[in-house]
């Protein structure tokens, strides 16, 4: 496991150019204030189904940090897709709408938060797929707002 969080760090300090447009493409998410002050956590996977293993090859943990900033790292470490779902430690999402966006890629997502305390958040990647989640109060629209290849 350690290796595995070593190999993660590494990756997210090489990787100094965000790509999505929304940060500032100078900020790597290793110098975010939360990635560096806030308190680290590593979070538990389970199976997305019966019969369905590949909910051990996730790797996932997530910084809680000062005024509610937060970040969730999902990481499917493995040659192949993986399917997990992953409880999310913050009672404060209850009772709300959850806004989750990458800042790695363009995926974004918002969902219930009593369904992420309860069933957790279902992440379905493909082989080496990775996710760094920032999350918010999502502004409630007519319409649900869904882009990515996460369920």
């Amino acid at each position: 496991m350690r290796m595995a969080t070593t190999i993660l760090v590494a990756m997210l300090k090489a990787d100094t150019r965000l790509k999505n447009p929304a940060i500032s493409p100078s900020e790597p998410v290793i110098r975010r204030r939360v990635a560096r002050r806030g308190q680290w956590c590593l979070l538990e996977c389970g199976p997305a189904w019966d019969g369905n293993g590949t909910w051990d090859c996730f790797l996932a943990f997530a910084w809680d940090g000062a005024g509610g900033d937060r970040l969730l790292v999902t990481v499917n470490y493995a040659p192949h897709q993986s399917q997990c779902y992953l409880r999310l430690p913050f009672p404060e999402l209850a009772s709300r709408t959850v806004r989750l966006k990458d800042l790695m890629g363009p995926a974004e997502y918002d969902r219930d938060g009593d369904a992420l305390l309860s069933a957790g958040l279902y992440l379905d990647l493909p082989a080496w797929g990775y996710h760094v989640f920032t999350l918010s109060q999502a502004e409630i629209t007519t319409e649900p707002k869904k882009k990515g290849n996460t369920k």
